[in-house]
């Protein structure tokens, strides 16, 4: 079985995750709040949560266009909490997700331009679109993989 003919893993779901990433890492906006808001939400942990997995939501419903609430509910649980869970692995890790992420992230803009590409042949266009898909497919098992590898050496400190 070739990896393109695995279940298309939703690549915009990584445009998601990558723009939560870089909003949470950034956290530009905070100035524009009083400092009492600020104070409150750092004494409540879990509007801090509640905050990030709204974020979280909001982004996976909006870049993915998937129209199933339950599946973008799912699918948002899920990635919040790997992304809280990966929070606790050193830095490094963090930084290789990003930029997977990244490159994810511009693969998926390679194939967007594909398909707006009207002088190229059909062939040629689901070609290209499945070799980028595999790439983003990698991507995602290279991410699980490490991700796996940083919980052993977290755990274990190897």
């Amino acid at each position: 079985m070739k990896l393109y003919m695995l279940p298309k893993i939703e690549s915009t779901i990584f445009d998601s995750l990558l723009l939560f990433y870089v909003a949470m890492a950034t956290n530009f906006l905070l100035p524009l709040y009083p400092k009492s808001h600020i104070k409150f939400i750092n004494e409540t942990p879990i509007i801090k949560y509640l905050l990030g997995f709204i974020v979280m939501l909001f982004s996976i419903y909006h870049l993915s266009q998937i129209n199933n609430p339950t599946y973008v509910l799912i699918i948002a649980i899920i990635l919040y909490g790997w992304f809280l869970l990966t929070t606790r692995l050193p830095p490094y890790y963090n930084v290789m997700f990003l930029t997977l992420l990244t490159i994810a992230f511009l693969f998926n803009m390679k194939i967007n331009q594909i398909d707006l590409d009207n002088n190229m042949y059909m062939n040629t266009k689901s070609e290209q679109k499945k070799q980028y898909q595999t790439y983003i497919t990698f991507i995602f098992i290279y991410i699980v993989v490490l991700t796996l590898i940083g919980y052993v050496y977290t755990i274990f400190k190897i």
